[in-house]
């Protein structure tokens, strides 16, 4: 019997927990140094609580913006490019392919990750899937038409439906 090329739940789940956690270093790195300094000079000025409350909003908006767009731009770039996958999951060793099992575009890299936002919404129903499906495939997978595959997987053909 043939090792299935789909990559499992657990494997997925511990390359999405790497990049969660090397991608949360860069907004950290940008946007915290920069709250407590705005908080600290805020602290100088009399009564200025409204105002330090309003500027941690602000920042905090602009560390989730930030967030998002590394986000998406890590993703997209990252698994439309030549070694199909992020650094979690060239750890994992798996990639992402398309319906031919070959690599996929950054709009389509894009759209998935984009979709992945449904799973979220969905109280990450989305993501489960990828533990009960055949061929593993989370919802973001089905909207985008891609597959998540062990790396030693090669293009060439179909991939099996099991």
């Amino acid at each position: 019997m043939t090792k299935s090329p789909y990559a499992g739940f657990w494997r997925r789940t511990a390359a999405f927990a790497i990049d969660c956690i090397l991608l949360s270093v860069p907004a950290t790195l940008i946007c915290l140094p920069l709250l407590l300094l705005s908080l600290g000079a805020l602290a100088q000025v009399p009564n200025s609580e409204d105002l330090a409350a309003a500027s941690l909003v602000g920042w905090l908006f602009l560390w989730n913006i930030l967030a998002a767009v590394s986000f998406w731009l890590y993703f997209a770039w990252q698994e439309s490019g030549p070694r199909q996958a992020t650094f979690g999951k060239r750890m994992m060793k798996i990639k992402v392919a398309g319906p031919d099992g070959g690599r996929i575009g950054f709009g389509r890299a894009s759209g998935r990750t984009f979709a992945k936002w449904i799973s979220y919404f969905t109280l990450y129903v989305g993501f489960m899937m990828a533990g009960t499906t055949r061929q593993k495939r989370a919802l973001h997978d089905y909207i985008a038409q891609t597959y998540v595959v062990r790396t030693d997987f090669e293009p060439g053909g179909e991939l099996p439906s099991l």
